[in-house]
This record gives structure tokens, C-alpha cells and sequence, in this order.
């Protein structure tokens, strides 16, 4: 309790404290530092001086009133709620012992009011608020004559106001706030701190406009500041720093209504000199801070320069980092949030995206339900919802998407401004729901709140286009997924075009807009064959593509259906060819150079198919040049950047601060990447350099072949070719060679089989393990390599006019192959058999060689001083299988170097700086250790050693002047990315890239024995002259393995066939995993539990894993009986010494543990085949076991399965009734058990699907092992689910339907299969108006033509038109024409009287005609082919 003074001395000394007090005061206002010291001092001196004064209530009140405004300083400085309310105490007091006459009430009054205004500020409270008016009220009807107070208490009671709008979003409050400052600006004009009013006043216009969007408010608060405000302060002056960040706000403001760029610009400008001018204080720089980095969000929403989002973020972490907890904290938060998850938008980074939704929680969390900001907030918050959805697919977020949209219209009034995109964006969010449940109440909210949302958008807005596009969309669904009325399709097409017009030229968002305008104008010609719809389809398309902004994505995906369109109405056209080449020239700007290199591969796992399909177009246009162009353009793109910015990489990698943020190490590679882009574009405008890094054309890409022919293969599901880039001695016309023969289905088969193969040879581990021979049963090399000869590589040595090469350096050729025959081995392809006779091989020919590109052909190949040899060997890696033999490899080297420089690095000694080191001083290297091939992230593929590994992104960033070959001796060396066929990701392309010119390398492991040999002789004929010929390479290793095949016999294709001559890479992927050189028998060992009679005569071992083999012990007696393979293994002699186990002799078995467990417990044990009926995995339970059944001829064991099969997939139409009927009946109970489950994640409620059989699998099951049996059932079945119901994605997300859907795995679809099922669903839907021969007639007058006893049947004509309008009605545009059909089978549904002969009549041909669509299924989805395509091959 504070003390009244006793004595005169104490009123001194008060008098003195309180001067010290208060000078301390100004001394910290003054220094604009946090000095705790200073303002400590000054709080104790004036705690002093209140104490000692004298019975004098105005004196104690002048004291306390001082003492309360310095609390108050140090509770702004350190947000302590203790000094708050002491500060409200004291003042209280000052107020309560000033008596009302005192012209110093006043001003206690309004200081109390700012008191309990900063109370609701930090911490909420209501109650402060009210009291805060009240003070105020109080201060200004004691000062309302006297004109030297009432500016100021005007000013505090306008800020006031606007701290009860913001936290009750009532206009009148801000309007009644604006009177307040505009009277105290009247009353002040020539004021000193007129300024400050000024800038106060400047604020409450700016509120007034971002809540009512009066532009006028706007202008009022530009002049204010700018032409007032700024004008009366020096460029000293404190406050310059906050006028200046005030004003780039307001230009910031402008831009965003009316789209000025030159505001924009000055606005960051303005932001850029307010952070400059920023005191010390913490907290003022935090404002400005977020200003300037709001600045940059939206210009980088306008123009899109990837520098500007990340300064943008860069600067908002700061300023979150330095405001203290409050509603400032939290406007700079939510402004995070937006920068995050657009920089998420165009890079990708899944952190950005989980970075912004934390953001835009804490934001909220900062705010309560009153304040004005919070609806915004939830709004962003949805956005973030919404866009982790469509990459993660969870309804969850979804949901939650929904519901804080609705807890930001509940917050708002209906008049509003930010109510219609709140609302809009619910109707976007309504409609992906919809596609994801398949809701029709979800879509019919889509529509009526984007209708509403677009209704109360005035005329002029900004934001219409967006609402308008949102409810096209709406509308389009409708009409797509639903009632097919004309009349939603045009509401869809006037209000997308709407949107269109409204987009001003040159915006992002237009791109979109044109997009959807020409899907919707796509579906007017789907729906009504309207040609002028796909024309206003076509240029819609067009001028998205073209457009010069928008993301890279959004215009590559309407270049493509621009191209697709285009081909629909004209054909392989001109017009075509300039959408595919729109679409080409973006495939590197979606591979952004400013992007990890794994998130490019990512970009472009789907785009190789695309190439191909644009080069499809112009072949058959007959442009070759245009197709070799595309082909070499999409090939290796991100390699081809690295190769391009070899220099810019070393700057990249070489960013290795470990103190350094990982947010400014992925910038400074952006920003690398945008100045280098930049620097490129300066370069293209000087005269003669337009063409400078720029995709090579054709006549630069023809010296690629100065050495020989190159051929492209292009596999593509509608056709197969090869182009021909002929020695340019010979000819400058590219050669055109059709492969009719061929189809991608036989390359997906062949690279199937090569992996069983690889896998039955026991080459898929480099090791010594023995294997059964090719000709006991299973897919075998001769099979595939005489499918390549005959279909691929023989029509194309005929066209080259190549005849059998008796030379011992036969003429080389170059492979560049697409697709999934970029996984095959084309320079092994031949006839192999018993025949000895030259020709019906392609070494007999030419020597093979493979190249990732054309441009890597182009590299420099002048002979340069040989600066010697540099061999790696890792007999004993660390970790790792050992590997002896290959310090054999290196002596037999070593042997042939002669006066020739070698430099052998042996285990420990090939560390990763000295391999470095030598690469960089050596023309030649051979590597002979380990390797891993890394797909996710290509340039972590490493070699082993023994100290660590030798990543590719190390040897890419090695300036190695002097490389010439390198000779890999190490598995997976050539292995790729199947997802990625177009980009060459393995270590061979890397040395390629790191400027090796020749590299030779491996498909797959090699014996261990052969290792040495192969490496002797490839040197011998290397260093044979007295200058080392690396351009030889090919040539030598073409005798070697011709050598080899003589030592071996051709038949052992695993011994010769890994290793062709490679200028780059042998594209062909490696199988192995692993490359251990060990053998089975160092083994840990595991007896089979169920399979080991102790008694049995042969024993069987298999691996489990790669390092666990497990012993199977029978009779041999058994297995023969059941399999001819196994007859004719046991029954061959024994040659030499036969392996023992437990004194039985043993075989080694190729096949996995666990299968041959399968097959041998159904064998020896009598259990059933492990699959259950109705089961949807079916199809992978007993692949294992078919495929075991296949390669050893089991063939009763096979036909069980098929009956089983049959099952599931009945071959006739009656089974087909019962079980669709079955399947319907469990669908009923199903829906009666989980009627409670929609839309409850958390509720353990099975999915349908897991309880029927399912399509896609089964047909893939069929094809790989020829089961046509079940082929038309499965494939009805498909006809019938939508492609929207994907196994994968409901599963593997977790997502439960509220119907009993059924999906499919439509992975598993092969690209043949899938053209063979939507054109048996086209022809099935259109089944009443169709026919193959005659489009006039339909089915049932064909039926009536082969069957015309049929037609005489009925009564009457009239009888007779009742039959064929019911079956017609009924079957019209159904996805499933038998379930249509099906009720009319049991009863004759008519209004008209019928006599019972003719209703059973009509019944009857009912069944007969479905038993005649059943009949034709195979006709209908193309299986009536004369073979299939495994057995063509």
C-alpha cells in the first residue's frame, strides 16, 4: 500500500525521484533500444516518488499516472501481463484521485483508455474493451471545449474504434473512428505530430476499403500518407520507416483491384526501403518485414518468378520469428501460409505444404472468433485442406476443408465482402467431394453455393472468373456424371466462356479457364457428334497452351488435348503437329531446372509415353524429321540439362555449408537456375546465338551418325517404328521402317520373360550358382531373342541393305530404343538353334553399340594424349559380399598394359579422393567392385569402396579433362528406372555425362570366372597399338564376346549376352538387386518344415531371401510322375562329382522358397490350391503357382486351377446369372450392415470390394498364362466399372465409399488390353444401334437375320414393335446391357394385353438374345485373334 509523504524533505525528494523517473523514460523512448536497465530504473524511481508524496491527491495522481505509462512501455516491450494490469491499477488510481476541474483528467482518462485497449489486444478480454469506451467517453466530455487536448484524445478514441471494429467487424465503429481523426487532423493542421495523425488516419481509410472495397477509401489513404503524411517528416525522421511500409501496403492494395503491375513494383520498392530504415526495435522491423514479404507473395502470384516466393518466405519466417505472440504474429503467419503453399504449388515440396497448414493453424489460434481477420484465415486454411487432398486423396481433409469454410460464413454478415469467395470456394470443395464419394447431394451443393457465390460477385470483380469457373465445373459434372441434359452442358459452356472473357489477357488464371471452356466444348461434340464443337474446343485448347503465362503443367496438359483434338478433327495434321510441338518445347520447363533432380524424374515419369505418341503423329504424317527431333528432345531431359550446365552443377553440388539453413541452400539453387536462364535468354538475343541451348535440330543431330546408322525405336500403343539416321556418307534422308509385326503388348511381355528368365538362370545374383537349362520348361532366351530378331532388328538391317560381315570389325550401329524396349537385349536378337550357318543373328551383321541420345553421339571423339590407366578392385568391401576374382581382373590387366601407365588402387587404398583423384590425371578407368543403382535419386547411384561410396553426383561436378573409357565392371551398372525409359538413369549415363567417351558396362552379373577373361581380351586388342585406342572399344569387345560364344556355346546366353560394346549405355536393365560373385552353399540353412521326408531320394534347395536357402526333401518318384521336366532331369547322368546334402543328392533351384513351398505342399501334401472363392486376390495367390506350373509342365495341377478360376469367371451365361445374382444379393446386405459407416473413418468397416472377384488382375492372369476361358466374363466385368474406381487409390489411402462399390485395379490393365475394353464398352453401349458391318441396322435385325424363325414368332406387328421398343429402351446406353436385359427374361413387362403364347415368346427371345451378346463378348472386346500375343511370339 502506497505511503503518503510525512516531512517537506519527502516531498523534495518525491519531486526529485519523479524527475529522475521521468527522465529515464525519455532517455529509453530516445534510444529505440530494448533497454530493460534504463526502463527498470525509471519504474523504481517513480514507485519511489508515489510512495513519498505528500498528502496531496493531485500530486499522487500525476506520479501514478507516470508510473502506469512506463509499466505499460516495459508490458509492450516484454508482453508481461503483471506490468498490464499494475499499469491499469496505477492509472485507475491517477484517475480516481484527479478531480474532474483538474485539465489533467483528461488526459489520465484517455491513457487509461489506451491501457485497457492494449489489455483486449494481448489478451483477449471483452471486458477491456468496454472499458476502454467508457474512458474514452469520459475523456472526451471533459476536453470537448478545450482544443489542446481534444486532437489527441480524438486520435486515441479513432484508434479505439478501430480496435471495436476488428473484433466486432461493425462498419458504424470504423466510420464513427474515421470522424474521430478527420476532426483531429481539422483541429491540428499545424501541429507538430499532425503526421502522426495523418498515418493513423491513412490506416483507417485502408481498413475501410479491404472490408467494403470502396476504392475511394483506398485513393483517401494513398493521399493521406504519401502526399501529407510523408511530406512533413524529414528523411531522419523515426518514422519514415513505417510511412513508407504503410504506403507500400496501399500500392500493394491497389494492384491487387485493379492489376498495375507498376503498383506492384513500387510497392515492393517502398518495402525495400521501409525494412532498410527500420529501427532496431524488434517489433517495428517484424511489421515491416511482413509487409515486404506480402509484397513479394503477390507479385510472384502475378508474374511468377520463383525469386520472389522464396524472398517472400525467406522474409515472413524472419518476421514470424520476431513478432511476439498476437494479432500481428498471426497476420504474418497467415501470409506464410499463402507464400508456403503456393512455392508448394509450383516446386512440389511436401514440406512447404505441412509447413503451411502449421502456419495457418497457429494463425487462427492467435485470434478470436470476434476479430474482423478470422474468417480470411479459416478460408485459407480450407485452401491448404484442399490442396493436401488432391495429393493425398484423405476424405479426412477434405471434410475438414468444409467445415472451416462454414465457420467462415458463419463469422460474416450475407452483404459481406469476402462472403461470395468463402462461398465459392465451399462450392469447389463440395464438388471434389462429390467425384470422390460420388454424393449427388455433395454436387447438388456444388452448384446451388457457386450459383450463389456467383450472384452476389458484383460486376467488375476480380475474383468472378474464378467463381465463374468453379460453377462451370459443377455444372459440366452434372452433366458428365449424371443426367447427360443438354441443359446443364450449356449452362456449363455460357458460364466457362463467361470466365474467359472476363480473365483480362495475360493472366495465370486464364489458363485454366480456356482449358475447361474446351473440355466443356470437347463434350458438346461427344454428346452430339457437333463438329463445331471440337473446333471451338481446338482453338480454346490452343490459346491455353500458347498462353505466355501460367504453370508449366496447366500448359503442357492443354497442349496435349489440343494435340488430341486436333487429331480427332483433321487427323495427323499440320495443326496436330504444332500442339504436339507446343507440348514438347514445356517438357523441360516442367523438369525446372531449379528442382532436385529427383523431383524431376518424378515430373516426368508419364511424359515418355507422350513423346512417343507425338512422334506416332508425325510418322504417320510422314515429317521424320519432326519425329527424330521430339524422340531426341525427350529423351534424357534432365541428364541432357546437367550436361548443358555442367558448370552450373559444380556451382549446385558444390553448396555443402553445413552451417548454412537447407531453406537458403534450396534457394540459392533456384536462384542459380533463374539467373542462368536469364543469362541464356541474354545470350539468344545476340545475333547468330537464337538457337543456343535449345533442342538440337535435325541437321545438327545427322553428325550424330558420322560412324555409323542410329536407330530410334518408338514403341507406342498404336503403332511400332524405327527412323533410321543413316552414316552421313551415305545418305542425309532418314529411313522409315514400320514394325507392323511388333506392339508394345510384346515388348511389356518379352521384358517379362527376360526378368523370369534372368531369374531361372540364376543370374539375377552375380554369382556361380548352377541353373537349369532353357530347354526344361518356362520362358526362355531363344524365345525372346528370336522375337527381336524377326519383328525388330531383321526388317531393319534389310532396309540398311547390311549383309553377313565376315570382318573381324564388322560395321557398328547404334540403338536408342523407347519405351520398354529400352530394356531389351537388341544386339543379342537372332535365331538361335541347331543351326550353324551365319545370317540369322545380329553380330553376324553389325556391331551393336547403345547411346541414351543423339547428342551424346556429338561429343568431341579427337584422339588426345594417353595419360595412362586407373583400375579400382574391392576384393573385400566393407559391408558387402566378398569379391576376390577381382584382383584377377586387374593382374590380367596389368599383364597387357606394357610401357602403357597403370595406376591400380586395391581395397583399402580406393578411397573415394584418391578414385577422384586418379579419374581426374587418367584417360581411361576400369571399376571393378560394387555397385548400387539408386532410381529415386539417380545421382546417389554409387560405386563401393572401401572407405565409403563414390556417389555419381561426385564424379558429375569432377572436372575430368582427359576421360576417354571407362570399363564398369560392377552389377547394376546399366540398370534403369522402368517408369522412366526416356531418361537414362544408371551409372552409365552418369560417366557419360561426366565426359567419359566410351563406356563399356554390364546388363546383368557375370560368372565370376568369366570376369577375368572378358576384361584380358577387350585390353589386349585396346593396347595393341602403340597409342590405346578407346574408340575400339566396340570392336573389342564384339571379338570377346565372340570368343566367349565359342568357349561357352551360344546356348548359354547368360555367360555372353550381358555385355554389349556400349558407347553410352546398354539401356537393357539390369535384374539384379545385388551383386554378390558367391555360391548357395555359403548359405545359412533352414529344413522346410511341411516338405522334408527323411526317408526322400532328392533334395531341393531354394533361397528365401538373399541369404537364407531352405531344403526341401521327397521322392523323386513323385515329382517326375507329376512333371515331364522334372522326368527328364532326373533321368539325365550325373556329370562329375554330384552335391550331397544329408546323403541325398541335392539341386539347386532357381525358383523363390516360399512359390516352390506352394507347389510342392498341393503336390506332395494333397492341400488345396491357396486361393478362396470370390476372393479379389485370387489372381496373385496362384500366380506363383501357375508359373511353376508352367515351367516344369504340371499340367493337371494347372487345369485344377483353371476349373477354380472358372469359378469366379464363369465361361457361360447361366453360371454368370447365379454368380451376378450372388454378387448382388451380398451387395444389399452389405449396404444393411454399414448404412452407419459413411463417411466414418474410424469405424472398422469392410470394404465390398474384398469380397468379389476382381477384373483387371484376372485378365492379366489370363494373358500371362493363357486362360481364354475366363477372358470375356472378366472383361464384361470391367466394361461395367467406372476407370473413377481404382482399387489402388481407395485402399492404399484408406477410403471408404458410403455404396458397396466395386473397383478395379486398373494398374494392373495392360495398354492393349485397356483399347480392347473401351472399345468393347463402346460397341456394348451402343449395342441396340450397332452393327460391324451394316451402321444402319442393329443388333436385333442381325439377330433376326440369322434366327428368322424369330421374327414370325409374334402375334402381331404391334406385338412385335412392343418387343423391340422394351428391349431397346431398356438396353440403350447401358453399361451393363445383359443386367438391362435381364428382367425381361422372367416376365413380359407391357401395358398392352398380350396373349400368354406371345409373353412367353418374348421372354424366350430375351434369353436367346442375351445368350447371343453373351456369345459375342470375345467378337465384341477384340479376343477372337487368331493367336495371342505370347504365343505369336
Amino acid at each position: 500500500m502506497l505511503m503518503k509523504p510525512q516531512s517537506v524533505d519527502d516531498v523534495a525528494k518525491a519531486e526529485m525521484l519523479g524527475f529522475i523517473g521521468q527522465m529515464l523514460r525519455f532517455v529509453y523512448d530516445d534510444s529505440h533500444t530494448e533497454d530493460l536497465v534504463t526502463i527498470d530504473h525509471s519504474i523504481a524511481s517513480l514507485e519511489q516518488a508515489a510512495t513519498l508524496s505528500m498528502n496531496d491527491d493531485l500530486e499522487q495522481g500525476q506520479y501514478l499516472h507516470k508510473l502506469g505509462k512506463v509499466l505499460m512501455d516495459r508490458s509492450d516491450l516484454l508482453s508481461l501481463e503483471p506490468d498490464l494490469a499494475k499499469a491499469i491499477t496505477m492509472l485507475e488510481r491517477a484517475v480516481h484521485l484527479t478531480p474532474d476541474s483538474s485539465n489533467k483528467k483528461a488526459v489520465f482518462l484517455n491513457n487509461l483508455s489506451i491501457a485497457y485497449r492494449s489489455e483486449n489486444e494481448h489478451f483477449g478480454r471483452e471486458e477491456a474493451l468496454r472499458k476502454a469506451r467508457s474512458a474514452s467517453d469520459r475523456a472526451l466530455g471533459l476536453s470537448r471545449h478545450d482544443i489542446a487536448q481534444l486532437p489527441s484524445i480524438l486520435t486515441t478514441r479513432a484508434n479505439l474504434f478501430l480496435r471495436c471494429f476488428e473484433q466486432l467487424a461493425q462498419m458504424e465503429t470504423l466510420e464513427e473512428g474515421i470522424n474521430c481523426l478527420e476532426e483531429a487532423v481539422r483541429l491540428s493542421s499545424n501541429a507538430p505530430d499532425i503526421s502522426y495523425r495523418l498515418h493513423d488516419l491513412s490506416n483507417l481509410y485502408f481498413t475501410c476499403f479491404k472490408h467494403s472495397k470502396d476504392s475511394s477509401a483506398l485513393q483517401k489513404a494513398i493521399s493521406a500518407t504519401s502526399e501529407q503524411a510523408l511530406s512533413l517528416i524529414t528523411d531522419n525522421s523515426e518514422n519514415k520507416s513505417e510511412y513508407l511500409g504503410t504506403l507500400g501496403s496501399l500500392f500493394l492494395a491497389r494492384f491487387e483491384q485493379d492489376g498495375d503491375v507498376a503498383d506492384l513494383d513500387r510497392s515492393i520498392s517502398l518495402g525495400e526501403q521501409a525494412a532498410e530504415l527500420s529501427p532496431k526495435n524488434w517489433l517495428e522491423n517484424g511489421y515491416r518485414l511482413t509487409a515486404l514479404g506480402s509484397s513479394f507473395l503477390r507479385r510472384f502470384e502475378w508474374l511468377g518468378n520463383i525469386i520472389d516466393i522464396d524472398s517472400s518466405v525467406s522474409l515472413l519466417v524472419r518476421a514470424s520469428n520476431t513478432l511476439p505472440e498476437g494479432r500481428n504474429k498471426a497476420i504474418c503467419l497467415n501470409s506464410l501460409g499463402q507464400a508456403l503453399l503456393l512455392r508448394f504449388g509450383r516446386l512440389g515440396d511436401t514440406k512447404d505444404l505441412e509447413t503451411s497448414l502449421l502456419s495457418f493453424k497457429q494463425a487462427i489460434a492467435l485470434i478470436s472468433d470476434m476479430d474482423a481477420v478470422k474468417p480470411g484465415y479459416l478460408n485459407n486454411l480450407s485452401w491448404a485442406l484442399q490442396v493436401r487432398f488432391t495429393c493425398l486423396w484423405r476424405i479426412e481433409d477434405l471434410d475438414d476443408c468444409i467445415l472451416s469454410l462454414n465457420q467462415a460464413i458463419a463469422l460474416v454478415s450475407d452483404d459481406h465482402p469476402m462472403k461470395p469467395g468463402f462461398l465459392s470456394n465451399l462450392g469447389d470443395s463440395y464438388l471434389k467431394r462429390h467425384n470422390k464419394l460420388k454424393d449427388i447431394e455433395d454436387l447438388n451443393h456444388a452448384i446451388e453455393i457457386s450459383k450463389r457465390a456467383v450472384d452476389l460477385t458484383p460486376p467488375g470483380h476480380a475474383r468472378k472468373p474464378t467463381r465463374l469457373l468453379h460453377l462451370g465445373k459443377a455444372y459440366l459434372k452434372r452433366f458428365e456424371d449424371h443426367t447427360k441434359e443438354c441443359a446443364y452442358l450449356n449452362e456449363a459452356m455460357w458460364t466457362l466462356y463467361e470466365a474467359v472473357k472476363l480473365t483480362p489477357e495475360g493472366h495465370p488464371f486464364k489458363v485454366d479457364c480456356l482449358t475447361w471452356m474446351g473440355i466443356c466444348t470437347r463434350n458438346f461434340f461427344d454428346a452430339f457428334r457437333n463438329v463445331g464443337g471440337l473446333d471451338r474446343a481446338i482453338n480454346a485448347y490452343q490459346m491455353a497452351a500458347t498462353s505466355p503465362t501460367g504453370e508449366p503443367s496447366l500448359l503442357y496438359a492443354a497442349a496435349m488435348l489440343w494435340a488430341h483434338a486436333a487429331h480427332i478433327r483433321h487427323g495427323p495434321s499440320s495443326q496436330a503437329i504444332d500442339a504436339y510441338s507446343t507440348a514438347m518445347d514445356l517438357v523441360p520447363r516442367i523438369a525446372w531446372l531449379g528442382r532436385d533432380i529427383a523431383t524431376r524424374h518424378k515430373d516426368l515419369a508419364d511424359k515418355g509415353e507422350e513423346v512417343s505418341e507425338a512422334a506416332v503423329t508425325a510418322i504417320e504424317k510422314g515429317d521424320y524429321d519432326i519425329a527424330l527431333e521430339w524422340l531426341e528432345q525427350g529423351r534424357s531431359v534432365v541428364w541432357g540439362q546437367l550436361l548443358n550446365l555442367h558448370s552450373l552443377v559444380d556451382k549446385l553440388c558444390g553448396v555443402n555449408n553445413d552451417d548454412e539453413p537447407l531453406e537458403d541452400v534450396a534457394q540459392h539453387h533456384r536462384h542459380l537456375a533463374e539467373d542462368w536462364e536469364r543469362i541464356v535468354e541474354q545470350v539468344r538475343a545476340l545475333p547468330g546465338f537464337g538457337s543456343f541451348l535449345r533442342p538440337k535440330r535435325i541437321t545438327e543431330l545427322r553428325r550424330a551418325a558420322f560412324r555409323g546408322p542410329v536407330i530410334f525405336l518408338n514403341i507406342h500403343k498404336y503403332r511400332c517404328d524405327a527412323l533410321i539416321l543413316p552414316e552421313m556418307c551415305h545418305s542425309d534422308a532418314i529411313l522409315h521402317v514400320p514394325l507392323d509385326q511388333f506392339s508394345i503388348k510384346k515388348a511389356l511381355a518379352l521384358q517379362s520373360w527376360l526378368r523370369q528368365a534372368l531369374g531361372a538362370s540364376g543370374m539375377q545374383v552375380r554369382g556361380s550358382m548352377p541353373a537349369f537349362s532353357q530347354s526344361q520348361g518356362g520362358p526362355s532366351f531363344q524365345k525372346i531373342l528370336s522375337t527381336l530378331w524377326l519383328q525388330i532388328v531383321k526388317p531393319i538391317l534389310d532396309k540398311l541393305n547390311h549383309k553377313v560381315s565376315s570382318s573381324s570389325t564388322p560395321p557398328r550401329i547404334w540403338w536408342c530404343a523407347t519405351g520398354p524396349v529400352a530394356f531389351l537385349p537388341l544386339h543379342a536378337a537372332g535365331i538361335y538353334d541347331t543351326t550353324t550357318e551365319p545370317g540369322s543373328k545380329v553380330f553376324d551383321y553389325v556391331t551393336s553399340s547403345y547411346t541414351p541420345t543423339l547428342t551424346a553421339l556429338l561429343n568431341d571423339m579427337s584422339k588426345q594424349e594417353f595419360r595412362g590407366l586407373l583400375a579400382v578392385s574391392q576384393p573385400s568391401t566393407p559391408g558387402q559380399k566378398a569379391l576376390p576374382e577381382t584382383v584377377n581382373e586387374v593382374r590380367a590387366i596389368e599383364k597387357r598394359v606394357g610401357c602403357f601407365n597403370l595406376e591400380w588402387l586395391n581395397g583399402s587404398q580406393a578411397t573415394v579422393s584418391s578414385v577422384l583423384s586418379g579419374m581426374a590425371e587418367h584417360s581411361w578407368i576400369h571399376l571393378a567392385c560394387h555397385a548400387v543403382q539408386r532410381v529415386d535419386q539417380s545421382t546417389k547411384s554409387a560405386f563401393c569402396l572401401d572407405q565409403g561410396q563414390l556417389e555419381l553426383s561426385q564424379i558429375i561436378t569432377k572436372s575430368l579433362p582427359f576421360a576417354e573409357l571407362a570399363f564398369l565392371s560392377a552389377c547394376q551398372t546399366a540398370s534403369g528406372d522402368e517408369k522412366l525409359s526416356e531418361e537414362a538413369v544408371h551409372l552409365v549415363a552418369g560417366m557419360l555425362l561426366a565426359g567419359y567417351q566410351s563406356v563399356i558396362a554390364t546388363m546383368w552379373s557375370i560368372r565370376d570366372s568369366d570376369a577375368p577373361l572378358v576384361a584380358d581380351s577387350v585390353y589386349s586388342r585396346l593396347l595393341a597399338d602403340a597409342r590405346p585406342d578407346s574408340t575400339a572399344s566396340a570392336h573389342a569387345l564384339h571379338c570377346t564376346v565372340e570368343k566367349l560364344r565359342r568357349t561357352v556355346g551360344e546356348q548359354s546366353f547368360v555367360a555372353w549376352r550381358p555385355s554389349p560394346s556400349t558407347k553410352s549405355s546398354p539401356l537393357p536393365a539390369a535384374m539384379s538387386t545385388a551383386c554378390s560373385r558367391t555360391t548357395m552353399t555359403n548359405f545359412p540353412v533352414s529344413h522346410n518344415g511341411t516338405v522334408y521326408f527323411p526317408d526322400g531320394n532328392i533334395v531341393l534347395m531354394a533361397l528365401r531371401d538373399p541369404r537364407t536357402r531352405v531344403v526341401f526333401r521327397m521322392y523323386k518318384g513323385v515329382l517326375a510322375s507329376r512333371s515331364p521336366v522334372f522326368e527328364g532331369m532326373f533321368s539325365l547322368p550325373a556329370q562329375g562329382t554330384t552335391e550331397q546334402y544329408d546323403g541325398a543328392p541335392a539341386v539347386y533351384m532357381p525358383d523363390d522358397a516360399n512359390h516352390l513351398q506352394l507347389l510342392l505342399e498341393v503336390l506332395y501334401l494333397g492341400r488345396e490350391v491357396p486361393s478362396k472363392r470370390l476372393s479379389p486376390d485370387t489372381p496373385s495367390d496362384v500366380w506363383p503357382i501357375l508359373e511353376l506350373c508352367r515351367k516344369y509342365q504340371i499340367d493337371s495341377l494347372r487345369n485344377t486351377i483353371i476349373t477354380r478360376l472358372e469359378e469366379d469367371w464363369p465361361p457361360s451365361l447361366d453360371g454368370w446369372d447365379v454368380l451376378d445374382a450372388q454378387i448382388q444379393s451380398m451387395a444389399l446386405i452389405w449396404t444393411r450392415d454399414h448404412r452407419d459407416a459413411l463417411r466414418k473413418p474410424t469405424q472398422t468397416a469392410e470394404y465390398f470390394d474384398t469380397s468379389v472377384p476382381e477384373p483387371a488382375s484376372a485378365i492379366q492372369l489370363a494373358r500371362e498364362f493363357d486362360i481364354p476361358s475366363i477372358l470375356p466374363a472378366a472383361f464384361y466385368t470391367l466394361s461395367r466399372i467406372s476407370i473413377d474406381e481404382n482399387w489402388h487409390i481407395m485402399h492404399d489411402l484408406d477410403e471408404r465409399t458410403s455404396q458397396p462399390t466395386r473397383t478395379a485395379r486398373w494398374r494392373d490393365l495392360g495398354p492393349q488390353d485397356f483399347i480392347c475394353l473401351l472399345e468393347g464398352r463402346a460397341r456394348l453401349q451402343g449395342v441396340m444401334d450397332y452393327d460391324y458391318s451394316e451402321p444402319s441396322s442393329n443388333l436385333v435385325d442381325i439377330y433376326y437375320d440369322e434366327n428368322p424363325h424369330a421374327r414370325s414368332s409374334f402375334c402381331t406387328e404391334s406385338t412385335r414393335e412392343t418387343f423391340y421398343d422394351q428391349i431397346g429402351d431398356a438396353a440403350s446406353d447401358s453399361s451393363d446391357v445383359l443386367g438391362a436385359l435381364h428382367p425381361y427374361q422372367a416376365k413380359f413387362h407391357s401395358g398392352h394385353k398380350v396373349c400368354p403364347s406371345c409373353s412367353r415368346k418374348f421372354t424366350m427371345e430375351v434369353h436367346n438374345l442375351r445368350q447371343y451378346i453373351w456369345d459375342r463378348l470375345p467378337e465384341h472386346f477384340g479376343l477372337c485373334e487368331p493367336a495371342s500375343d505370347s504365343e505369336s511370339m
